[in-house]
């Protein structure tokens, strides 16, 4: 992150100065003779040498991280639009009007730094998204994700069934690394399907639970994107649309980290005129609208927060 005035945070690098922060740098021992000079997101890191493909003098430029790129390739630069990724773990983000006076389970980040203009973003990691239907894979299709998904879908809903996939305890919003995964709400009536059901869930479930915060924090979103492998199922979609109650858009190109680094390369050099210019070539590939009664959705909801607390300091307990 980088310094912006807010005296609650220990930051990484001054905006104004772009030089790193001498506190963190104490903390750490680092002498600041070591490190690169901090730079814009779309400044010159460098050009190639030549290797491989690449034409000899070709300039590096657009250096975002995976999920901020994300975000830009979605187009997300303004407060009410937001993307999920979904990958092994997931990443929620949003752009902010500017870095929240306190301190929330959703931190804040600088999202890019395009000249001397700074957007800041908040952004929520889930520890296991694609992951937790992978060890369920394991456990009921032989590791066949694909197959998980579609035994999923046989079922209505999953009948009570909730799988908290704290294998590594959870992260944001509840960061308790003490949690433990738990299955809940089993009875004799409950069938392979019904498992499966809930981990497909168990992704959405995290998703709006970071999705929540962010509400509470920046206000209610307009726009939600999705990238990654994950939005391949068409089931965990739709169910993330019921739940949320907003429409889910997925696009024609799902990597978008790849896609965003392109975009702010090509405005670095011209390319595009402006933001909104390279925004507009982004392309939607379906939109899931949102098809779960609001009382059904909030049913859920509330199950899903009480397995939730079921698994919070499981580590510590006696």
């Amino acid at each position: 992150m980088c310094e912006a005035g807010n005296a609650a945070r220990t930051l990484l690098y001054d905006i104004d100065t772009l030089t790193w922060s001498a506190d963190l740098l104490s903390v750490f021992g680092v002498p600041a003779g070591v490190l690169p000079a901090p730079l814009a997101s779309d400044a010159v890191f460098g050009h190639c040498a030549g290797a491989g493909p690449i034409p000899d003098g070709t300039p590096i430029l657009a250096v975002l991280a995976d999920s901020h790129a994300a975000l830009f390739g979605h187009g997300c630069t303004e407060p009410g639009m937001a993307k999920a990724t979904y990958g092994t773990g997931s990443s929620v983000m949003t752009p902010v009007a500017a870095l929240p006076a306190d301190d929330s389970p959703v931190p804040a980040t600088l999202a890019w730094l395009i000249g001397d203009h700074p957007t800041y973003a908040l952004e929520g990691n889930i520890l296991f998204s694609g992951a937790a239907l992978a060890w369920t894979a394991d456990l009921l299709t032989g590791g066949d994700v694909p197959a998980l998904v579609a035994l999923a879908d046989t079922v209505a809903d999953s009948d009570g069934v909730t799988l908290v996939p704290a294998f590594a305890g959870l992260g944001a919003p509840h960061w308790d690394r003490d949690a433990r995964a738990l299955f809940s709400g089993l009875t004799t009536a409950t069938v392979r399907a019904h498992l499966a059901r809930a981990a497909v869930d168990a992704v959405a479930h995290q998703i709006c639970d970071v999705v929540e915060v962010i509400e509470d924090t920046a206000g209610p979103l307009r726009t939600f994107r999705a990238d990654g492998g994950g939005t391949a199922a068409r089931l965990l979609m739709q169910t993330q649309a019921d739940l949320l109650g907003v429409p889910v858009v997925r696009p024609r190109i799902i990597e978008t980290t790849a896609l965003g680094a392109a975009y702010l390369a090509g405005l670095a050099v011209g390319f595009w005129k402006d933001e909104a210019e390279g925004a507009a070539l982004w392309l939607r590939d379906r939109v899931f609208e949102p098809a779960l009664a609001r009382e059904a959705a909030a049913a859920r909801l509330a199950e899903w927060k009480r397995a939730v607390e079921r698994s919070r300091a499981w580590a510590t307990e006696a």
